[in-house]
């Protein structure tokens, strides 16, 4: 007699994650990618599957069940994480996961429903400390024809030559910030943007640069992530932090300028960081010892 297939009901938790530029997301992106466990969509779809698909998004998100982490998991397509603003990456995830769970039940015969869920992830820093990791970056690249376009004249030539103090005096002066605002990748409005990473259950849960550790530790027991602990005790935790260059201009200065400056990325950074040390006290409070955060 031959046996019929179980009808299964399988669970499928993505784990979505939002990357803010210079905000140490690289380093959150090593993690997911080398040590978590995952797979990300761009690994789980098929390869004439992916065809159709934003391929900077399928990089970004993560397969948190169990069952899905080694099923058909290929190398993907070696594309990168892209800087995708909240709206168009919640259009684009119900894209690619439309065509993955048709996927799945081809592949899956005896599967008959699939619950899908998905949690969404960033990580934000201080609006001074950011502006001065992007000077870093853009003095490191300095050929690129893009940076041209994004500073004014006067900027870009503080950029070629590595000069941070003027640089930054130069954007207060001229009111011309090069790099887009973090509450930006969530929307346009601050106060929308705040409204998406507060209250009990926000729709993105926020992490913050200046304390990395405790975040990839709450990030942990929130998700129930793996091998957080050896990441955080590998040189990879911040191996693309930049060298920092000696300036002359007091820093100390040139930062409380910044707050009269960006009033909205600070109020926006600000309401970040009470949200991140309300949700890290609700699991525990002793995680938040040694944060670095200025605000």
């Amino acid at each position: 007699m031959t046996k019929k297939p179980l009808i299964a009901t399988l669970q499928a938790d993505y784990l979505t994650f939002l990357r803010i530029p210079k905000t140490g997301s690289t380093s959150l992106l090593r993690f997911f990618q080398e040590y978590s466990g995952m797979a990300s969509l761009d690994q789980l779809l098929l390869p004439e599957k992916r065809s159709n698909l934003t391929p900077g998004l399928l990089p970004c998100s993560f397969g948190m069940t169990s069952s899905f982490r080694n099923d058909n998991v290929s190398k993907g397509n070696g594309h990168v994480c892209g800087h995708i603003a909240y709206s168009g990456m919640i259009k684009n995830w119900f894209r690619a996961i439309d065509v993955w769970i048709d996927q799945e039940f081809d592949l899956r015969p005896n599967v008959k429903f699939l619950n899908v869920s998905m949690e969404t992830l960033t990580i934000v820093r201080n609006p001074f400390d950011r502006l001065r990791s992007y000077f870093d970056y853009c003095h490191g690249l300095v050929e690129r024809e893009v940076w041209k376009t994004v500073h004014t004249e006067a900027q870009y030539a503080k950029v070629r030559e590595g000069d941070f103090a003027s640089w930054i005096e130069l954007v207060y002066r001229e009111n011309h910030i090069p790099s887009n605002a973090q509450f930006r990748y969530l929307d346009d409005n601050v106060d929308q943007a705040i409204a998406l990473i507060s209250g009990d259950s926000p729709n993105v849960t926020v992490l913050v640069n200046e304390c990395f550790e405790a975040s990839l530790l709450f990030m942990e027991r929130k998700f129930g992530l793996a091998n957080v602990g050896r990441f955080l005790s590998t040189p990879k935790v911040r191996s693309n932090v930049s060298v920092r260059r000696n300036v002359t201009t007091d820093l100390v200065y040139l930062r409380e300028q910044s707050k009269l400056h960006l009033v909205d990325e600070y109020k926006f950074y600000n309401a970040a960081v009470k949200q991140f040390e309300k949700q890290v006290s609700s699991i525990d409070p002793s995680l938040l010892v040694g944060c670095n955060i200025f605000i």
